[in-house]
């Protein structure tokens, strides 16, 4: 059995970042799908392909989206893909993502992975929300009016913003 460290193949920067790619990736996942329960709870719309690409344009709006764009900027670009990123409550919540995706690179299991396991703990994930009081309900549709027409126009720009963008135009129920 190899451990992958042994391998000739092997690109521990590589795995590495495609590591971090996937568990951020996650992260904006599971808020997309908390975000769209939510959206449902509060308006009882079924279309989760529209509610999807409308909680999806509030959050590359929001300042989360741009941290995490920014750090995975920072982690491709960097020679062996490990800048000094600081302690943050967002480093924390990717990393809790992290070692589960770079075994599975390390592995050959990546895709795998991503669909028997993470994607069913992102929906899992959302299903365990609180639900929001009446006015909590009212700002959280409002944002999410206020953000609608984002996804019709949006232009994915970096890989990152492709990515996302391709999870949710590929969205099914």
């Amino acid at each position: 059995m190899h451990s992958g460290q042994d391998h000739p193949q092997y690109d521990r920067s590589a795995v590495h970042k495609q590591a971090m790619l996937t568990a951020a990736t996650a992260v904006f996942m599971n808020d997309l799908c908390k975000d769209m329960i939510a959206l449902h709870l509060a308006t009882g719309d079924a279309d989760m392909r529209g509610i999807a690409q409308s909680c999806a344009g509030r959050l590359l709006l929001g300042h989360k989206f741009v941290q995490i764009e920014n750090m995975l900027t920072r982690i491709i670009e960097h020679p062996d893909g490990m800048p000094d990123l600081g302690e943050s409550a967002l480093l924390a919540e990717v990393m809790a993502c992290y070692s589960e995706a770079a075994r599975a690179e390390r592995i050959g299991e990546a895709r795998v992975c991503r669909r028997d396991k993470l994607i069913p703990a992102i929906g899992q994930a959302a299903t365990e929300c609180d639900p929001m009081s009446d006015e909590q309900a009212i700002a959280f549709v409002t944002s999410i009016n206020a953000a609608n027409t984002v996804w019709e126009s949006y232009e994915p720009t970096t890989p990152f913003q492709q990515i996302v963008c391709d999870a949710i135009s590929t969205f099914s129920i």
